[in-house]
């Protein structure tokens, strides 16, 4: 039975200017594609012949039945290879050739193109150019889509291939088309203004960090409080009262570790998933090594990560930033991502060594060759990534080489871990259902998000599946009749691949595709964790999430289970899959309960009330919570829920908002 399964689908983007142009599609996940990317689309129209050009063209990998036998064995348990894993020499048997390199470097130089750089290990050629001649060499043509949300992207009407002397030898190429790959990080909101919540420089703190707290160092450590009642009367109708458990701490509050809306600090996500039960017999990630890669990186992640380490008294880690491609450009959303990534991997494996990998830009060719750098040096044994794109909005040329480096990476025993997004079922964005790649890749770990915060009422743990609908309930001044329905706002990526087909570790779950994701961390936003980031000369507190927080929390989480082992275990998703219903994993659950807000509102034609349901307008059927939401920004109040992920269901077993569930320390750590 096979562990990794073959694509079941071919032609993603490819076909996409012919289906913009009513050409007629055979293959049932190009029509899918279609639709996504002509509801996405504006215009179409030729790329200008001079447009420079830099991209990457993959060589056909060289016995690769062979290396799928060889992975399948390493994680087939009783095979005489099970977890004996390839050394960096390895590799060399399925690579392409030196004649293979000389050939398309042939080709390429015959179209003008020219040679910037080859893989050590002959896997791929760099080159740059103009279009017109990428499109002589290649056989295809360029056209630039024009997006409805303002963005543009390149596309090529069929599959390029080199032919000439270099025939036969392209796997695929990157870097000539798509949209760059998006990080998964995401930001508490007031949906009135549109303004980040959670944020403030620490010079305006009002009082010293608590170190020795377990309270956040600014942000209060409690996101749900008891039940109170709220009501809303200006002296004239329309008047309102709601009732229901509170999220956010008061927005009066001002003193360091209380304020509003809340954020938990490295102390306060041990005690709320039991770390202690790891940290206690002296399991912090020694010995283990986590790769990070991002896009850009940050200018400031040193001294960043130095003045979070101080706050939350961690060891000084061992860090290094490597850049194998010079990094000449800035994107603040990407150093927010890479101080995210870097100081949440090092809170949960304090003691593990970190090596972020900074990539150049933020499109496939680059982040999939930083990836294939760490696994050429083996500079790791965790990988971990938090971006994305949704599968059919990928070429298919990226799919299939993401995969292909994804398996390279399971031959060495590398565990790649990717965000599963942070956009639901991806609908409204695209049209249509789809998942994230390349966390749909079979030789990768998808990971998925939840809510998680104690009750106001015992103190336990409650945690579900993340996904946030939000309703507006009254501004500072006028009372919203009827509610005014925002609807949903986000929530963990998940669901049935068009690609891959279903990896038998997998089975268990059922359908025909690889599902998305395998298994769950912290990720909502609302229920978020503290970072320390620099902005424009000015380091700042900030509450933050997204399922950027949940890929570097359980590559860490992950280090601490190989500490324990004394092993390396390669992809952590069969594994995951394996002891899925064992008291390893706790399978995250819908959560509801009777005190969700609700209410009425009285105006001139009677009073009108409004149950949780018809506040939280879910297109999920699974059972949710919704709280009474204050928001320090706009003054505004909300019903905030939790559990509702588009048309995601959060399940018992396998779900595809939190896969098989999260890791359950006090079991995995028990002596």
């Amino acid at each position: 039975m096979q562990v990794f399964a073959a694509p079941i689908r071919s032609g993603f983007r490819s076909l996409a200017i012919a289906s913009i142009t009513s050409a007629l599609f055979a293959v049932s996940a190009s029509a899918q594609m279609s639709k996504a990317v002509t509801r996405a689309t504006v215009s179409v129209e030729p790329q200008a012949a001079a447009t420079p050009i830099a991209a990457t063209v993959w060589l056909q990998l060289h016995n690769k039945a062979a290396l799928d036998a060889a992975v399948k064995a390493m994680y087939t348990p009783g095979a005489p290879t099970y977890q004996k894993f390839a050394a960096i020499e390895d590799l060399k048997q399925y690579a392409p050739s030196a004649a293979d390199v000389a050939k398309v470097k042939q080709e390429l130089a015959a179209h003008n193109l020219t040679v910037t750089g080859v893989d050590t290990n002959n896997f791929a050629v760099h080159f740059q150019g103009k279009s017109s001649d990428f499109e002589a060499a290649f056989h295809t043509t360029l056209h630039t889509l024009r997006m409805k949300n303002g963005t543009s992207m390149a596309a090529v009407s069929t599959a390029p291939a080199l032919a000439g002397v270099a025939v036969g030898l392209t796997r695929s190429v990157s870097g000539a088309t798509g949209a760059p790959m998006h990080s998964f990080m995401r930001h508490p909101v007031d949906p009135s203004t549109g303004v980040q919540v959670g944020k403030v420089a620490m010079s305006a703190a009002t009082a010293a960090p608590k170190t020795a707290s377990p309270d956040g160092a600014y942000f209060a450590s409690q996101c749900f409080y008891a039940p109170t009642n709220v009501t809303f009367n200006s002296g004239s109708l329309p008047t309102a009262q709601y009732t229901g458990f509170v999220y956010g701490a008061p927005v009066t509050n001002t003193a360091s570790g209380t304020v509003a809306p809340c954020g938990y600090s490295p102390k306060d996500i041990t005690s709320l998933f039991g770390l202690n039960a790891a940290y206690s017999q002296g399991y912090t990630g020694k010995g283990q090594t986590i790769a990070i890669i991002d896009a850009y990186g940050s200018p400031t992640i040193a001294a960043d990560l130095k003045t979070f380490d101080s706050i939350y008294n961690l060891p000084a880690p061992d860090f290094k930033l490597l850049t194998p491609v010079a990094v000449t450009g800035t994107d603040a959303g990407w150093a927010g991502e890479t101080t995210l990534d870097v100081e949440w991997a090092h809170a949960i494996a304090p003691d593990a060594a970190i090596r972020l990998i900074a990539a150049p830009s933020a499109m496939d060719s680059d982040l999939q060759t930083s990836l294939l750098y760490v696994i050429e040096n083996k500079l790791a044994n965790i990988v971990s990534n938090s971006y994305g794109q949704g599968e059919l909005f990928e070429d298919t040329e990226d799919v299939t080489t993401w995969d292909e480096i994804c398996e390279l990476a399971a031959f060495e025993g590398i565990s790649v871990h990717f965000s599963s997004g942070d956009e639901g079922d991806l609908i409204a964005d695209e049209g249509v259902a789809d998942v994230s790649s390349p966390a749909n890749s079979p030789y990768a770990t998808g990971v998925g998000g939840t809510s998680a915060g104690t009750s106001p009422l015992d103190g336990s743990l409650v945690e579900t599946g993340w996904g946030t609908n939000i309703t507006r309930l009254s501004t500072t001044s006028t009372v919203d009749d009827p509610p005014l329905v925002e609807g949903f706002l986000y929530g963990a990526g998940g669901g049935t691949s068009q690609y891959f087909a279903l990896p038998s570790y997998q089975s268990a779950i059922g359908g025909t595709g690889r599902q998305v994701p395998d298994v769950s961390a912290i990720a909502d936003p609302y229920t978020g964790v503290e970072i320390i980031e620099t902005v424009d000369g000015v380091q700042y507190y900030e509450s933050i999430g997204g399922t950027s927080l949940a890929a570097p929390v359980f590559s860490a989480e992950w280090a601490l289970i190989q500490q324990k082992l004394g092993a390396t275990l390669g992809q952590a998703a069969p594994y995951i899959a394996a002891y899925a219903k064992t008291s390893y994993i706790k399978d995250v659950l819908p959560v509801s309960t009777t005190y969700s807000v609700q209410g009425g509102v009285a105006d001139s034609k009677g009073v009108t009330f409004y149950s949780t349901a018809s506040l939280i307008d879910s297109a999920s059927t699974s059972p949710f919570f919704a709280g009474l939401y204050h928001s320090p920004n706009s003054g505004s109040y909300f019903a905030l829920s939790f559990g509702t992920d588009s048309t995601l269901p959060v399940t018992s077993g396998w779900d595809p908002v939190t896969g098989w569930g999260t890791l359950n320390f006090p079991a995995i750590f028990a002596k």
